[in-house]
């Protein structure tokens, strides 16, 4: 028993001086000495009394710290009310009730550990939170900056500097940082494309482009640009949009001076220096510089018009060509000319309407000397001479020197109407009947007679007018 009694007040001690109390708080010794005589103070045995057997310690190491807090402030509690209940016994010995005094104190002792416990703590914490600095830091690319939460994805970022290329195709001969993205490459040579797509049914070489596609069929647009409200599917595309606010313009013409947004129109405009017009159409052996003015050629054979107007139901081979044309529902006429305030549905008719004020005729025939403002009218000028009609109608064999006579033509065989009269929907093949038409609505008399001032609504009406003058 002195061994047991020995041992609490060492581990009184232990608890007053380390953060080891946890461990140690309700737990001590329950053993005897062999039968030896030990004399006990009254202290001593409340001690005993109140704290649970020594074969406790190692079990209550392993409950849970929010436990073991919780029993300990409960432990106390019990501890408060038995001493106090002691301390309300009839007072026999005065020397046990200075032991009881003492043994009050060393309780109150008991919880001072806890602020150091969590002084220790809040330093563990702190050096916990250096080692993981340390660690990040050690995986933060020193080129640029970026972070990576595993050491290989950084060797492999690196690659991105160092122009590594380690993994190198058999088939052709082409290099690749990843041996994941070589793989990918394989499906080139071999055809296989693994990932199929269960809505459409199409098929994709990578994982990752499956993924991409099928956001097409959900909808979803997880980039959001955080200047306006537009989303995006691909993290690329949101990089890309957001040079509009920034007016960044990173592609860089090295002929003329010229930056571009996006890397394939800076390709486009580097044609325009070199002449390059590297796609072929297989019908009719047309070039084009871009893959898309070839995508759009191919329609004028295949027939596809895959913008079609929302009023009328027209189709076009263009995006373009739907806008203009829609503008003959609306009346709105966006480009307007500065100098003599006339309006224009497309930006390069009003270009071309601006050389009228210079007097700039750029265009000249080698022919016979004559200039034009425009470069379409120098082209119609030169069929002159050389009798050309290169354009063939597919229905009635007729020629014409001009596409958009053809055009306009097959309007014949097709019973086109594309012009609609806003007033009271009637429908026309021209534009400039439409425009005549409208005259009936406004009451215009755009022709007026010279001799006498009359006016008319018509050409041939004026025509008609103008003879009886000379009868």
């Amino acid at each position: 028993m002195f061994l047991c009694v020995e041992f609490l007040r060492f581990c009184f001690a232990i608890l007053n001086t380390s953060g080891m109390y946890k461990w140690l708080k309700l737990a001590h010794f329950e053993a005897g000495t062999g039968g030896r005589a030990t004399t006990l103070t009254m202290r001593e045995k409340l001690l005993m009394r109140l704290l649970p057997p020594c074969d406790a310690i190692m079990k209550m190491a392993f409950i849970k710290e929010e436990s073991e807090d919780l029993r300990i402030e409960e432990t106390f509690r019990r501890e408060d009310i038995r001493i106090a209940e002691v301390f309300s016994l009839k007072q026999e010995d005065p020397e046990e009730q200075t032991d009881l005094t003492e043994l009050k104190k060393e309780q109150e002792q008991l919880r001072d550990p806890i602020k150091e416990d969590q002084d220790f703590k809040t330093e563990h914490e702190d050096s916990t939170h250096s080692q993981t600095e340390v660690i990040q830091s050690s995986l933060t690319c020193n080129q640029c900056g970026k972070s990576f939460t595993h050491k290989q994805n950084l060797r492999v970022h690196m690659r991105v500097h160092t122009g590594e290329k380690p993994y190198r195709c058999s088939q052709c001969g082409l290099s690749f940082t990843r041996k994941q993205t070589l793989n990918g490459h394989m499906s080139i040579h071999s055809g296989v494309k693994p990932y199929l797509c269960a809505q459409c049914g199409l098929t994709f070489s990578y994982r990752k482009n499956l993924n991409l596609h099928m956001r097409i069929h959900t909808g979803e647009k997880p980039y959001s640009c955080t200047r306006c409200e537009l989303s995006f599917r691909k993290k690329q595309c949101l990089k890309i949009h957001m040079r509009i606010h920034t007016g960044e313009k990173p592609y860089l013409c090295a002929q003329c001076g010229l930056s571009f947004t996006h890397k394939q129109t800076f390709n486009s405009h580097t044609r325009n220096h070199t002449g390059e017009k590297p796609h072929t159409c297989a019908q009719c052996g047309s070039s084009f510089a871009t893959k898309q003015s070839l995508r759009i050629h191919t329609r004028i054979h295949t027939g596809e018009k895959p913008y079609m107007c929302s009023q009328c139901g027209i189709g076009f081979t263009h995006k373009n060509a739907l806008n203009v044309h829609f503008t003959s529902h609306t009346g709105e006429k966006p480009y307007i000319c500065h100098q003599c305030g006339s309006g224009f549905t497309r930006k390069h008719a009003l270009n071309t309407h601006l050389v009228i004020h210079t007097g700039q005729k750029p265009h000249k025939c080698s022919e016979c000397g004559l200039s034009f403002t425009k470069k379409t009218a120098l082209n119609s000028h030169v069929r002159i001479h050389n009798a050309v009609k290169p354009y063939t109608c597919s229905h009635c064999g007729q020629s014409f020197k001009h596409k958009q006579t053809l055009n306009i033509h097959r309007r014949v065989h097709t019973g086109e109407k594309p012009y609609s009269c806003t007033q009271c929907g009637q429908s026309f093949p021209h534009k400039q009947t439409l425009r005549s038409h409208l005259r009936i609505h406004t009451g215009e008399k755009a022709y007026a007679c010279s001799q006498c001032g009359m006016s008319f609504m018509y050409r041939r009406g004026l025509n008609v007018h103008v003879r009886s003058h000379f009868q």
